[in-house]
Formats: structure tokens, C-alpha cells, sequence
């Protein structure tokens, strides 16, 4: 069902989408909330964790992920 294929967001624009930046920042966050007590760390730190993809007519498109606000 999952691959370990590494799979490339591009906007319309072609620019390339930063998701492994913004988890990284996300597992940052994370970490500051848990060395704070706060309990929405594990939360947060599961945010964005699968991304899912359906194939369209040029390519594979981001289709389902639960982010955090």
C-alpha cells in the first residue's frame, strides 16, 4: 500500500512545494511545547505525518492530509 517512493508537490507555477521543510519546523515546534508541559505536543507533533496522493492527468496530486492550525 505505501512505497518508499520519495514524491515531488509542484504548484501549477512548477515551483516545487517546501512540505518536508514545513514538518521539519512542525517536529521543532513540537519539541518546544513538550519541553514547556504543554500537552497539544503530541498533537502537534503527529500533524502532516501522511500525505496521500491519486494519480490525475499529469501526474500524482496531493489529495488528502491532516494539517495543523
Amino acid at each position: 500500500m505505501f512505497g518508499d517512493e520519495i514524491l515531488v508537490d509542484k504548484a501549477k507555477n512548477g515551483k516545487i512545494r517546501p512540505w518536508k521543510e514545513k514538518k521539519l519546523a512542525n517536529l521543532t515546534y513540537a519539541e518546544y511545547l513538550q519541553i514547556l508541559e504543554i500537552k497539544k505536543a503530541f498533537r502537534v507533533k503527529k500533524c502532516g505525518n501522511l500525505l496521500t496522493f491519486t494519480k490525475s492527468e499529469n501526474g500524482l496530486k496531493l489529495y488528502q492530509t491532516w494539517f495543523c492550525k
